[in-house]
């Protein structure tokens, strides 16, 4: 489990960009915004999106369209998948360019708040693997 005040996780839809989702980490749950169990085969974000098992051949993974922790569900529907590869990102803010805060009223277009952060992302490793992904359903 990891605190961050600056979690966030987002689906691009590929035929509509306007339906693209950015969800946040609210503050009550900045403790609980990353599980990742080195015994166990989890990944998670909250439960909002949860990478479980292998994740290529079983269709263990989900999201969550209930889950209290990020501020929108990034699925419309619960229900398991497998993953193909997936991506951890790192924000580097630029230094002349804040970064949108926690704060509700910076969120009066979530669509331009999310190329905001796209803008600023860069590919990282995590751990000694680099990751990528890639939802199938």
């Amino acid at each position: 489990m990891e605190e961050t005040r600056d979690s966030f996780i987002f689906s691009l839809k590929t035929s509509n960009m306007k339906n693209s989702i950015l969800s946040r980490v609210l503050k009550m749950y900045f403790d609980y915004a990353i599980y990742n169990i080195p015994e166990t085969p989890e990944f998670s974000f909250g439960a909002t999106l949860c990478l479980i098992g292998n994740l290529k051949t079983e269709k263990k993974c989900h999201c969550s369209i209930g889950s209290l922790i990020y501020s929108n569900p990034i699925r419309s529907d619960d229900f398991s998948f497998s993953v193909e590869e997936y991506e951890v990102f790192k924000i580097s803010p630029n230094k002349n360019h804040a970064l949108p805060t926690n704060d509700k009223s910076q969120f009066h277009n979530p669509k331009e708040t999310l190329k905001e952060y796209l803008s600023h992302i860069r590919r990282c490793r995590c751990g000694k693997k680099d990751f990528s992904l890639s939802l199938n359903t």
